[in-house]
């Protein structure tokens, strides 16, 4: 059985790693290892049944943004973590390496060069200033696969690049929750500037204010990258806006699907482009509809007027009329959120994601 090596280089547990994980334990055609720092990672890894080797990491590499030039200021900073890395490829002996976050590609890209092995790059961000780094894990990898559209177009410097969606598993279809008294609408995901959080909470104070009808705000997730700030502000302009009886912060939770059951209405506002955006496939999963930003790979999960509906990014006041058209039009909402079903069923089940990886992986290792 070959060996491939898989490396992320976050101890934090989010969507990339979640995406990573269940294609991991479904590639049993090979002996699949994941390489990552200490964490929930790696935690979550071992409780799957997935082989690991932990790799020790410098805090300053992992604490370099995105917004960072990184090949240019802190490559100084690499080496370290490349010997490390080469020494567990020597260990195990793999075919293929499998780089899944950012840091990884540059770390696992300079690796396989030294170590005379393939290695395919899993890009799941939009980037842009960062033409050496592109540049450099474009002529480092073998192939490339983008999680979206969205993704691809930002790849400019390598000729062979494949779309292949996240995916989730899909559990059989449940009963369509009806909505009560009180209307929940919610927000799933990291706490970070970029995710536009606050627009959901100017656009629920609006609702609030000017709707008679009873309303529960959910902000289901926290700020695992250092985004504390930007949870401080959140939570102040929720007081200020009278919403301190009527939203609830959860932190971080587990199993976010559970709460995101108790949803009606399901809001995503990102004011970057999206490069995916896994918690809206997991809201059509749960017959949601979702009102989200018009950016990134949003458009290719959001069928506007069919699924949800897409509004301008920062603009609150969209998202308050978006959810108004929905609360007032029951048959709208639950034709929706079963058209959102009908679309994850299609387009985003993790077994159609496997499939697509497992052609990818015999194109190049031949098995």
């Amino acid at each position: 059985m070959k060996t491939i090596l898989f490396l992320d280089h976050s101890p934090v547990l989010g969507g990339a790693e979640k995406s990573l994980l269940d294609i991991i334990e479904r590639l049993i055609q090979y002996r699949c290892i994941l390489v990552v720092p200490a964490g929930a990672t790696i935690k979550e890894a071992t409780k799957r049944g997935i082989e690991t080797r932990l790799l020790k990491i410098p805090e300053k590499v992992l604490k370099i943004s995105r917004s960072q030039r990184i090949l240019v200021r802190d490559i100084f900073l690499l080496p370290v973590t490349i010997l490390r890395f080469l020494s567990i490829v020597l260990e195990v002996h793999p075919v293929l390496i499998h780089t899944n976050t950012l840091k990884a590609h540059i770390i696992g890209c300079i690796a396989s060069k030294i170590a005379g092995i393939q290695c395919i790059i899993h890009m799941r961000d939009i980037l842009t200033g960062h033409k050496l780094y592109m540049v450099l894990i474009s002529m480092f990898s073998t192939k490339i696969i983008a999680i979206s559209e969205a993704v691809k177009k930002n790849i400019k410097y390598s000729k062979e690049v494949y779309v292949v969606y996240n995916g989730i598993a899909i559990h059989n279809k449940r009963d369509n929750r009806e909505m009560g008294d009180t209307i929940n609408i919610g927000t799933i995901g990291q706490l970070a500037k970029w995710k536009g959080v606050e627009y959901f909470i100017k656009a629920a104070g609006l609702l609030s204010r000017q709707h008679t009808k009873r309303f529960k705000f959910w902000v289901i997730g926290d700020a695992i990258f250092g985004d504390d700030d930007y949870k401080r502000q959140l939570q102040d302009m929720s007081e200020e806006l009278g919403l301190s009886k009527s939203i609830e912060f959860t932190g971080w939770v587990q199993s976010p699907l559970d709460l995101m059951e108790k949803l009606d209405i399901v809001v995503h506002t990102p004011i970057h482009p999206e490069p995916f955006g896994r918690v809206l496939i997991e809201a059509g999963l749960l017959n949601k509809p979702v009102v989200a930003t018009n950016i990134g790979a949003i458009p290719e999960i959001i069928l506007d007027g069919k699924t949800g509906f897409l509004v301008p990014p920062k603009d609150s006041k969209s998202v308050y009329y978006a959810i108004i058209k929905l609360i007032e039009d029951k048959k709208l909402m639950k034709s929706m959120g079963d058209e959102g079903r009908k679309r994850v069923e299609n387009l985003f089940s993790i077994d159609k994601t496997v499939a697509k990886i497992s052609n990818i992986l015999k194109d190049i290792i031949g098995v």
